[in-house]
């Protein structure tokens, strides 16, 4: 008999206490065995032993009595033995987790210079990328980042050591002092990574990714009830104060069937609402659990799961978006009524497929294409959209939707990529040659109201979108080469240079900013997030190998690549500190 996963568990043993067991304090035993690893074994055990008896007592039953009263005395017997051999091994053994990995600091806290805002950050490993794969803006004017690092990576002047091979992270940082805070999670035996990070009305942060075997959170261990072809994987969803301490964390995954499917356990996104509750979407392999909720298995790769949390980490709803080849969901946003946006691609590059929302089912034109989907609060859906071109493998197979924005009409700005002749809606964009960013705007009913493309003869991308309260909209990503902006073109200095351009409500270009490589050949250099508070100020993240100019600063990358933080001006220029409005 299989050990059965934390959520599970709990659910039996909370019926089990029920009349047993003051309903309060049942509650808090059923919480502590979902988070303790330790007492999971020990309730797994138990629950074992409980199995053992029922299936021993329904065979005794058709036997005579003696020969029952027997085997039942020696069975008692043995457990007696068996709890006296466990107390005397167990009693004077303490069961050490390992202490919280808090960065250090190694130098007294900066003092901000009167010069343009970037911080440059990352590991002095010559092999590995450090990445800040996304950030957010809290109440207090201060920015919380969440990625990946190979250690130990310096933030500022704070030293984050090592867990494992790769460890995820979590920062706070302070225009005036720099990074307020630096935490480190991992696992000794692999890869883990933060993918997506939102921050509630409280100041509470929440981040979702990829945790690799056995995982180290705030000085706690999780393991892994998920397999995919990567190895031990499973999704994760954490909460944290604003101080960085972890309040809870879920995890969860499906098990991959060798030589049958490939797929991954991971959190890709995570949004909140103005209640208080959490929104999180992810992928999995083969079937998945959600507290007492079994998604189906759907396709040979991945499926996504839409999950709706409480503050305290309760599920409270969770439903799967399923196809017959991969599913993918990038970026998840909500907006003030509770209204859900969901985008990503689904379909084979080279083959096509289907995705199912519910009752509604999309097919591909050709390749991998992209949705835009709406859900309610209560996670029905509303419209379901597809976008893409209609070709296959590399002359149209590779259309991508990477985040969205909502706006404040009910609907929502997406961006991405796309490849060869794509129709958005009633309007068709074509690609210069390889892989063009696009920007579409859809309405509270799913309808496109325009759309537009960027790019050049080479792979361009859009990563990261936001909107301001004037409804002006601002999208950046990487460009290689050559790129026409509306009329504007553009050249790249090095591999790949980050642009950041602003549209206003109607797609109408504002202006372009370019920043990247100072010539070499090599240089790669690309956008991951961007995030905007209500004075308009937008900070950038993203990565770099190599050197990389922004203004008048070179930044050079101590690693193969480092991530940085840029901050800007509605109007474009670099941030001087005294211009910043906390």
């Amino acid at each position: 008999m299989e050990l059965e996963r934390n959520n599970d568990i709990s659910e039996k043993i909370a019926a089990y206490l029920q009349g047993r067991m003051d309903p309060a304090e049942a509650e808090a035993f059923k919480k502590a065995v979902k988070q303790d690893p330790l007492l999971e074994d020990q309730v797994a055990f138990a629950m074992l032993i409980k199995a053992g008896l029922e299936e021993l007592a329904t065979r005794e039953a058709g036997k005579k009595a003696g020969k029952r009263r027997t085997k039942t005395i020696l069975l008692l017997l043995g457990l007696i033995l068996l709890g006296l051999g466990l107390y005397f091994f167990l009693k004077d053994k303490k069961i050490e987790e390992p202490e919280p990995n808090i960065g250090q600091r190694v130098t007294q806290p900066l003092t901000r210079p009167d010069h343009p805002v970037i911080e440059q950050g990352g590991g002095f490993s010559g092999s590995v990328s450090d990445r800040v794969n996304a950030i957010s803006w809290n109440a207090n004017g201060d920015v919380l980042l969440t990625g990946m690092v190979k250690g130990p990576a310096y933030f500022g002047n704070i030293k984050l050591p090592p867990i494992g091979e790769t460890d995820l992270f979590l920062a706070s940082y302070s225009i005036e002092t720099g990074y307020n805070w630096v935490r480190g999670f991992g696992s000794k035996a692999g890869v883990s990574t933060a993918e997506d990070i939102a921050i509630d009305e409280s100041g509470q942060i929440i981040i979702t990714g990829a945790m690799f075997d056995q995982t180290t959170f705030d000085g706690r261990t999780f393991r892994t009830v998920g397999n995919s072809n990567l190895g031990k994987m499973d999704f994760f969803l954490a909460k944290f104060d604003p101080a960085g301490n972890l309040l809870w964390l879920d995890h969860g995954g499906g098990n991959v069937v060798p030589n049958l499917q490939t797929g991954d356990n991971r959190g890709r996104a995570v949004a909140t609402t103005i209640q208080g509750d959490i929104i999180a979407v992810g992928d999995y392999i083969g079937a998945a659990n959600f507290g007492s909720l079994k998604l189906p298995e759907g396709g040979p790769n991945e499926d996504t799961y839409l999950a709706k949390y409480a503050s305290d980490g309760e599920v409270l709803w969770a439903k799967a978006i399923t196809g017959n080849f991969m599913v993918s969901a990038y970026d998840v946003a909500t907006n003030p009524e509770g209204d859900i946006f969901v985008i990503g691609y689904f379909g084979h590059h080279n083959i096509g497929g289907h995705v199912i929302f519910d009752e509604v089912q999309l097919e591909s034109s050709g390749g991998r294409d992209i949705f835009v989907a709406k859900y309610d609060s209560e996670g029905k859906l509303l419209w379901a959209r597809r976008a893409g071109a209609s070709g296959t493998g590399p002359s149209g197979g590779y259309d991508y939707a990477t985040h969205v924005a909502p706006d404040n009409q009910g609907g929502c700005l997406v961006t991405g990529w796309f490849q060869g002749e794509a129709q958005f809606g009633t309007f068709k964009l074509t690609s210069s040659g390889g892989r063009d960013i696009f920007l579409a705007k859809y309405s509270e009913t799913g309808e496109v109201l325009w759309a537009v493309r960027a790019g050049g003869p080479l792979n361009d991308q859009g990563a990261a979108v936001v909107i301001d309260q004037q409804q002006n909209h601002y999208c950046t990503g990487f460009f290689r080469g050559k790129a026409f902006f509306g009329t504007n073109e553009i050249h790249s200095t090095g591999e790949s240079d980050i642009f950041v351009a602003k549209y206003d409500r109607n797609g109408a270009l504002l202006w372009l900013r370019q920043m990247g490589g100072d010539g070499e050949a090599f240089n790669s250099d690309s956008a991951t997030g961007m995030a905007i508070n209500p004075n308009g100020q937008i900070v950038l993240s993203g990565f770099f190998s190599g050197n990389m100019k922004i203004g008048n600063r070179i930044l050079k990358s101590q690693g193969k690549e480092d991530f940085f933080l840029v901050f800007f001006d509605e109007q474009g220029n670099l941030l001087q500190f005294n211009q910043f409005e906390l």
